[in-house]
């Protein structure tokens, strides 16, 4: 049983790709991808976040932000399903 539980985990834990994360901000090249979750800049005084983000990778490599497991890592598939049942009218 805690084979089971174990290979269950990693399956779903080894998804986290920024590719499929609604915070990212897909490029022509994946490769300069970027997260939307990471301004690079923050006005201090109104709040305002810059324009331009920090990349995926520069992201997913430093822990004090996602870190190697993609910790704020929200999945697409969640957004568009959510986003179904909305825009979804009811049947009567």
């Amino acid at each position: 049983m805690w084979v089971i539980l174990i290979l269950s985990f990693t399956s779903v834990y080894s998804l986290r790709f920024c590719v499929n994360c609604r915070y990212s901000i897909i490029s022509e090249d994946v490769q300069f991808s970027k997260c939307s979750f990471f301004p690079k800049e923050v006005d201090k005084v109104t709040g305002i976040k810059s324009d331009d983000y920090s990349y995926c990778d520069t992201a997913r490599n430093l822990e004090h932000m996602c870190g190697e497991e993609g910790f704020f890592f929200k999945s697409r598939d969640v957004l568009q399903k959510y986003k179904r049942e909305v825009d979804t009218p009811p049947n009567f």
